[in-house]
């Protein structure tokens, strides 16, 4: 079996990790891919990852599909592929639809939709282009929910995101630590959770005798906004920042704590990658975020306030070994619902099923 996967940069920029083991997996499982990646310049984090599965085929495509030259492009690709045509294209991109509907056509193969933001899910494609996907590949079981109540549930497969699992979990906040390494992720588009976790961390500060480094993850949108509460706060001192999350792996996992404050709705898997070292998480309620569990997998923050942020701060340094025991929790789930292995295999079940035609249902796997 062979399959095309197109990805658009920001989805590289985020996951190429995560892709590269699916990419590597496929090919284990006996089907052949070759990626459809965005032509330009190719930053260092994603040349390393690139060099790492450098013998699969690439063909490189339009950063941005102009819609008036959407069938020019579809038909130079397709001259590309057809000596080795694939037998499904898989889509793992938020603006490439019209490209990946028309290549699929040309071709004559089924196109997959990867899901992994609620919006996706909410705002499914139009009716004109819906038509045109074959399965829609949801990352979470709420999504994969919420995606069967608004297009015919049978295209629908959910298949969560899988990380590897590393052989020994961290250490994190060991009971004699005098220090505090603490992360917070996010997306950077909901300001009054960064204003609300900020004044939460900057009371915990006060109060505590901790030595405690935070690393912020600030993306451009908001960046100026969530910068001034941290300086309104008095955190220049505790505050590092970094842009992309993605590219801070080896940091994050290594940090005692991990804050998420945005409910957002997006999976991502440094999230999980996070958990399955056993790091304990604080985060925003986030519906969508199936391995957040209150209590049980994490600590969730119901409504975006100061008060709820410094309560779980104090909670997660006063009781360390129920704070590990919660990590360990996390650890578990994802080792349970989120592994690598699993994640190839019902992803290969799904795409040897639309290559193989006739009447099927994928909410019937």
């Amino acid at each position: 079996m062979h399959v095309a996967l197109m990805l658009d940069a920001d989805r590289m920029r985020e996951e190429l990790p995560l892709l590269n083991r699916l990419v590597v997996g496929l090919m284990a499982e006996g089907i052949r891919v070759t990626r459809l990646v965005p032509e330009g310049p190719v930053d260092e984090f994603r040349e390393q990852d690139e060099a790492r599965i450098a013998l699969t085929r690439r063909i490189e495509i339009p950063g941005q599909s102009i819609p008036w030259l959407t069938r020019w492009r579809a038909e130079r690709i397709a001259e590309q592929l057809e000596r080795d045509p694939p037998d499904c294209l898989l889509l793992s991109a938020t603006d490439h639809l019209p490209l990946a509907a028309r290549l699929a056509a040309r071709l004559e193969i089924p196109l997959a939709m990867e899901v992994w933001e609620a919006r996706q899910a909410m705002h499914p494609p139009s009716r004109r282009r819906v038509d045109r996907v074959s399965a829609f590949i949801a990352r979470g079981g709420r999504l994969a929910e919420t995606l069967r109540g608004r297009v015919d549930p049978g295209l629908v497969a959910c298949v969560p995101l899988g990380v590897a699992i590393p052989a020994e979990p961290a250490q994190p906040l060991p009971e004699d630590g005098r220090t505090l390494a603490v992360a917070a992720v996010g997306l950077g588009e909901d300001v009054p959770a960064y204003v609300a976790m900020l004044a939460g961390l900057a009371r915990f500060l006060r109060e505590s005798d901790l030595a405690v480094n935070v690393f912020l993850e600030l993306r451009d949108r908001h960046d100026r906004e969530i910068w001034r509460e941290v300086r309104r706060h008095d955190l220049l001192g505790a505050v590092s920042t970094f842009q992309h999350a993605a590219a801070h792996r080896t940091l994050l996992t290594a940090c005692d704590l991990l804050l998420v404050p945005e409910r957002s709705g997006v999976l991502r898997s440094i999230l999980l990658e996070v958990m399955v070292r056993g790091v304990p998480v604080i985060a925003g309620l986030d519906p969508f975020q199936d391995a957040l569990i209150a209590d049980e997998t994490a600590l969730l923050i119901e409504a975006p306030e100061p008060d709820g942020w410094h309560a779980a701060l104090l909670r997660i340094t006063g009781d360390r070994a129920a704070a590990r025991a919660l990590g360990a929790r996390g650890r578990d789930h994802v080792q349970a619902h989120h592994g690598s292995t699993q994640q190839i295999e019902q992803l290969a079940g799904v795409l040897r099923l639309l290559r193989s035609g006739g009447s099927w249902r994928l909410d019937d796997q």
